[in-house]
């Protein structure tokens, strides 16, 4: 069965994170659910969960505030007036059911869990990928070559005499070096390319 889209009452809290005044200017200025998904795979895979199991949890999705500002959400759902085993079977699959459903703002935890996953993936000094995302990239792009036929080059670059800058001009202008090294390399390749 279909599943209502049209939103109908919103709370305070709704209203708030969605950067409205009130109920009323949510409402106007976003007049069904469909309207507040960012991204179209998102917004169905949602409807689809609430038709299939009649109720969605935890469901995360980047949702759209009427000022075209994004933010992540953690969406639960639960369609009224059917258990869940009876949506499926419902005899009026043109019935459009209501929905009550709960919204979490959860960018921050969002930005904290792909800043971790960024530190985990690249070197602190260079910002460059490290050593184990770097073979994990490679190796898929060796996969990718050989299953598209594809031509793929790899250069590898050596600092020569590297110690004695260390040795020299100590630790902090290796460091430099390095980082500006780093800095020359991923300006000098393709976007699509791995440094």
């Amino acid at each position: 069965p279909r599943v209502a889209t049209r939103l109908v009452e919103a709370n305070p809290a709704l209203d708030a994170m969605f950067g409205c005044a009130d109920a009323a200017s949510f409402l106007a200025g976003c007049g069904s659910v469909s309207e507040l998904f960012a991204n179209h795979n998102e917004r169905e895979g949602f409807f689809a969960l609430l038709r299939r199991e009649g109720e969605a949890r935890g469901y995360q999705a980047e949702l759209l505030r009427p000022d075209g500002t994004r933010f992540w959400a953690q969406l639960s759902g639960r369609v009224q007036g059917e258990k869940p085993g009876e949506i499926a079977a419902a005899q009026h699959p043109r019935l459009a059911h209501p929905v009550v459903c709960v919204v979490v703002d959860v960018s921050e935890r969002r930005r904290m869990l792909d800043e971790i996953y960024r530190l985990a993936r690249t070197d602190s000094l260079t910002g460059l990928w490290n050593r184990g995302y770097f073979m994990d990239l490679a190796c898929r792009e060796l996969a990718r070559s050989r299953r598209d036929a594809s031509p793929l080059s790899l250069i590898m670059i050596d600092v020569d005499h590297f110690k004695k800058v260390n040795d020299t001009h100590g630790h902090e202008a290796g460091d430099d070096a390095l980082r500006s090294l780093a800095e020359v390399l991923a300006l000098s390749v393709r976007e699509g390319d791995l440094v």
